[in-house]
Order: C-alpha cells, then structure tokens, then sequence
C-alpha cells in the first residue's frame, strides 16, 4: 500500500486486541479492505468522499479501531449510523476500553466519547469538547443548522481542531414529503404555540408568523387554483415568492422570517417531532426547490379523507454535510447507487476488494407480486396460492433456519407468509439494510420489488438530470401538455424521459437487492457455502424486440453478478397464478365444491388423451348443465380455446365430434 496515513504499529495491537476477545481471524481480503478504509480517512483529504466498501468487509470493525485510535493520537470524530443499536456496538469492545484507558491514564471511553442520540438537542452544544461524538442519521438530519455546523469542529481550552466526518451505510440523499392544508394547519399552530413559550422573542417570532401565514395562505390558494385545471392535475409548481409578501423574494420581512425560523429553530424542533420534516419541505418550496402539485380529484372518497390536494417536495440531506471537511461515506452498493454519479462526491473504490461470488445462485421466477396486488384482502387466495407453490417447489428443499423471506411490510401478508411457509425470519422491505439478523442463512426467497410511486421515481430522476426539470418549467409546453405528460408518466404510459426514469429505479432496486443478498451468510469473506436467491417478481430475461423496466433489471443483476461468478436462471413463467386461483375457486353455493370455471378446466386436463365426446356429453360428465357449458365458454376465452382445439372436423349423429389429443 505504500506509506500509510496511521500508525501501522497502532493499528496492528488494535486488531490484534479485536481478534484475541472474539476469538476469530480476518481473511487477507478483509484485512485489505478494513486497512484501505483506514488510510483512506487518515488522509484529511476535504471532501465528501464515498467508499464503495463491498457489505461484509468489516466496517463496523474498523469504526471500533478507529475510535480507540483516534482516541489515543488525538484526531476528533463525528460518527454517523443509520442504526442506533450500532452506536453501542462502537463502544462495547472492553478490551479496547483497558488498552485505551492503559495508553491515555484516563477512561476515555467515559470522557472523550459522547453519544448524542441519547441526549438532548440542549445538551449538543455542550459537548463539543469530546474527541469522539456518536449519532443517528435521523438525528443528524433533524438538527437545526447552527447545531450541526457546530459539530464539525472539536473545541477545547486547549485547541480547535475539525472532525473528520464518518457516516457508516448508505446516506439518505433526500427525502419525498407530502404538504397539504391540514399540514399548514399543524405548522401554524406549532408556531403560535411556541411562541406562547418563548416571551423573550415574541415580538421577533410573531412577524415571522406573520410572513409565514402569508405563506401558507398563498399555497391554499394556488392549491385551489390549480386544481380547477383538471379532474385529475400533476403540474410542477414553482413559488412566486412575490406573491404572499408582496414586496419581492429579497424583502425584510422575508429575511426576517426565514432568519427568526433558522435562529429559534431548536426551540420549535422540540415541540412536534413531525414538525421539523414538514417545515424543511416548507422552505424548500420557498426556496424553489423540485416540487410537483398533485390531486386526486375532487370525487375520490378517500383521497377527500385524507386531503386530495398537496405539494409533493424534497428535503435534500446532502446540502447538511459540511463544506470543506473530511466527509467519509462507507456504502457496500455505493459502486451501483445512482445517488452518487455526480459531481459533490468523490467515489472511491478499489478493484482487488471484488468479490468471487461463484458459490452463489439467483433464479427469476416471472410472476405477478407487486404491493398492491399482495396488500388487497380480496386476493388472499392469491397471496395463499403463491406461497404454497414456493413451500412445495423451494421450501421443501431446505430447513426452516436456512431461509431468510422478504416482503412487503403488511401484517396480513407476513401472518399468511409464516402460516403457509412455517417460516418465522420474514424480513420486510424498509428494514433491512444494515441488520445482521440472517447472517446464518443460504437461502433467501424475495416475493416482490418495493417501487416507489412514479411521481416520486420523476423527482429522484430530476436530481440526477436537471434537464428534465428545467423542461418541465419551461414555456416550451403549455400547460394542457404538462398535465397530460405527468398523468401519463404517473402510470407509466408515457415514452418521455423513460431511459432516465428507468435507470433511477433499477438503481434503486439493485440496490436493495445487493443489501438483501447480504444479509445473508455469504457475507462473511469466508463463506463457501451455496448460497440460492430466489426472485419473484415480473423481472425475467428480454425476448428480442423486448425491453421494459423489468427485463433492464434483470439485465443489470446478470451484468452485475456474472462477472464474480454468479449463476443466473431464468425460470420463466412456470405457473400463472391468476389461472390457477381460477382453478381452485370455490362455488358460491357454499358447498364447498369448486365453481364452474374449475370444474370444466380440471376436467379437459385430467381427460385421457384420445376421449372422443360431444359437448353434450361433456357437460354430462362434468356435472353442470349444456346452456351452463355453453355460458362458460362464452365467457372465458381458455375453456374456448380449450375446447375448440379439440374439434375433429366430423360428426356425431347431428352434434359436432371433439377429440382430446
């Protein structure tokens, strides 16, 4: 590696330390990865750096290392996780703590760390003098700004010094936040209410108020506006900040709300937990930021129930990271994860940590899985039917221990899932990146692919193409196209900009996909178990002249996996559900039989090859009457096809001869 940027000497006892209390060896690629990441943010480079550290490399190892590392050479820290149960697991090295209590003649686990998710926002600014300061990402992004600035530097009577950054898993680029009346409604009263509280800056807080209020009636109106545009209406909305001050977006009295709002911002933060997402989506929109208008429609029942008009706007995280510092992000998929192909990060990543994946297999299993077919009570046999073709194909092969279930995060769906499948260990999509709970197991089934809505999938695809943005505020289309462009788009009907839409998606799904497959045993550099992953869903490989946004994610799984030696089949269609649901239906007569459409279609395809009959004859057989048949296959286009592909051409006295071939 050349001349490292630690003490390699230091660095050696640490792991040394870490591998004598739990008994275990790092393999050689291990030892690389977890030595690379180290001379990496040693470095003090500035920037926010991303390293594509593949998942089971060892990060969490190394934050243990380098905190007690940069507790004994003095170099501060912000330590920033995803998961609060991993703050404790930094700190929770006893051998560790003696080492560094032995090195510093103090406990410096005690004094020099302190974990800020387990205090309070008050007490932030009070601990800027520890070497090492732990927290959450949600709590990072909660912070008001004058807090988190405040954290980037380490302070002391005897120097100041700034933190290197270091955020373990993936970041939260930006979030999608909804902003309809009864939201205003909230945030107004939290604001009045606060400044009920706050009587030292009542007069400061009531004109910010008031601006605000000039604010929140200006979005109701022009929700109101809009609206009378179309039934159905999606438009991108761009503030006219002059319009609810009245004197123009450099005004005093806007400067003065959003001054008063960022100075007491900590105070109002702690009043209402929701507060703080909503009104950062607030000043986006001010700011004129992505924001699309949406409604419903002013005859959809439920959307009336839950405010059929809102503003969909992003909070983008990134602009919170500190300019200027040494930010180090530690991602597994950063290497695939579309959020990072621009230019405010800089993407490291280092060949000879690649994987072989040889001892791995993925089968797509093409079939119908999406949320809202699996989430609607009126499909529970569907949702039954499903997951006992898997038990009696996949699940029959292996222990009940050896597989890990993924799936949507519904409670019905998860109760039939353990029913059917006497599988207990279902994880749920939103809920898995960064656990270790299936570390044990081979296999893993994966029923569905959580998809955001494609409003929301356009947003994501404007951070990475500004262009398509800047189009659709342009002039360029009128305002009937716009309307027509968007609605399309949100069914995905529509060819504009659908490369770039695609290509967001399949990030995003890539990149849960790799997380999943890493949660199982094969993580650990030393696996060389067979590992199967098994995908039901609509992906599945392109016939000629076929592309759609399933076959592109099946492409890129090939593309990704083969090259480390991943095996992929394609298992196809083997069953259609909805046919087979058709199949097993039972009468409406309660009787427990199964209805017509079954009884006729069990029936052809349990008959003998060579059985000659007449359709008289047939209904005779099949217990239902000839006008019974003749509806049926007039209604179901199968049991015709069926049927009609058994004609002879010949006759049986006046009736028309069928033959099963």
């Amino acid at each position: 590696m050349g001349k490292q940027n630690y003490d390699l000497g230091l660095v050696e006892k640490l792991f040394t330390i870490i591998k004598k209390a739990y008994d275990c060896e790092f393999s050689s690629q291990q030892m690389d990865g977890m030595l690379y990441i180290l001379d990496r943010v040693y470095s003090m480079m500035n920037g926010i750096h991303v390293l594509a550290v593949p998942c089971g490399i060892g990060k969490t190892t190394v934050i243990k290392v380098m905190v007690a590392y940069s507790i004994i050479m003095k170099i501060p820290m912000l330590i920033i996780t995803d998961r609060l149960e991993r703050l404790a697991e930094y700190t929770s090295q006893v051998e560790l703590q003696r080492y560094v209590k032995k090195m510093c003649g103090k406990d410096s686990y005690k004094t020099d760390i302190v974990n800020l998710s387990q205090n309070t926002d008050a007490q932030a600014s009070q601990t800027l003098d520890r070497m090492i300061v732990l927290m959450s990402l949600q709590k990072f992004n909660g912070l008001a700004t004058d807090q988190r600035d405040s954290l980037y530097h380490f302070v002391s009577t005897e120097t100041r010094k700034d933190r290197i950054v270091i955020i373990d898993e993936a970041l939260i680029s930006h979030d999608v936040v909804k902003i309809n009346n009864n939201v205003l409604g909230r945030i107004e009263g939290t604001l009045r209410d606060t400044v009920a509280r706050l009587e030292n800056t009542y007069d400061e807080l009531q004109n910010a108020i008031n601006v605000f209020s000039g604010f929140a009636c200006y979005l109701r109106d022009e929700m109101a506006r809009l609206e009378q545009l179309a039934d159905n209406v999606t438009l991108p909305f761009v503030c006219c900040r002059d319009s609810f001050t009245g004197k123009g977006k450099d005004s005093e009295e806007e400067a003065a709300f959003l001054s008063t709002m960022q100075q007491n911002m900590s105070t109002i933060m702690g009043i209402d937990g929701d507060f703080k997402k909503s009104f950062g989506a607030l000043l986006n929109i001010l700011n004129k930021e992505v924001t699309f208008f949406v409604s419903h429609g002013k005859n959809d029942a439920q959307n009336q129930k839950e405010g059929n008009r809102y503003f969909l706007t992003k909070i983008d995280y990134k602009n919170r990271l500190p300019k200027g510092a040494s930010v180090w992000i530690l991602d597994g998929t950063a290497d695939i994860d579309i959020q990072y192909d621009c230019e405010k990060y800089l993407l490291k990543t280092s060949k000879k940590l690649h994987r072989d994946l040889s001892n791995m297999t993925i089968g797509f299993h093409t079939v119908a899985t999406n949320s809202t077919l699996l989430k609607n009570r009126e499909n529970r046999d569907y949702i039954q039917l499903l997951w006992e073709i898997i038990r009696e194909k996949i699940l029959i092969n292996y222990s009940l221990g050896d597989v890990m279930i993924s799936t949507y995060k519904d409670k019905e769906i998860i109760r039939l899932v353990k029913q059917i499948s006497g599988i207990e260990r279902v994880a749920t999509y939103g809920d898995i990146t960064g656990r270790n709970d299936w570390k044990d197991c081979h296999v893993l089934v994966k029923t569905g692919i959580l998809r955001k809505p494609m409003i929301v999938s356009l947003m994501d695809a404007i951070e990475y193409y500004p262009y398509i943005w800047d189009e659709l505020t342009s002039d360029s289309m009128s305002t009937e196209e716009k309307i027509k462009l968007l609605n399309s788009i949100s069914v995905g009907a529509s060819e504009k900009w659908r490369n770039e839409i695609d290509t967001t998606i399949v990030s995003c799904w890539m990149v849960d996909l790799v997380q999943e497959i890493y949660r199982l045993c094969i993580r650990n550099y030393n696996c060389t178990d067979l590992v199967t992953v098994h995908i039901y869903s609509m992906a599945h490989k392109a016939a000629e002249g076929e592309e759609n946004i399933y076959t592109k994610f099946y492409d890129a799984v090939e593309s990704y996996f083969s090259v480390k030696g991943t095996k992929i089949i394609n298992y196809g269609g083997e069953y259609d559900l909805y046919e087979l649901r058709r199949k097993k239906r039972k009468s409406a007569k309660g009787n427990g039989e199964p209805a017509t459409y079954g009884k006729i279609m069990r029936y052809l395809e349990e008959m003998p090859s060579g059985t000659v009959f007449t359709l008289g004859q047939l209904a005779e057989d099949v217990g239902i009457k000839y006008d019974t048949l003749r509806k049926e296959k007039k209604r179901h286009k199968e049991i015709a096809d069926m049927i009609d592909g058994m004609k002879t051409g010949k006759r049986i006295g006046k009736n028309e001869e069928y033959c099963k071939p």
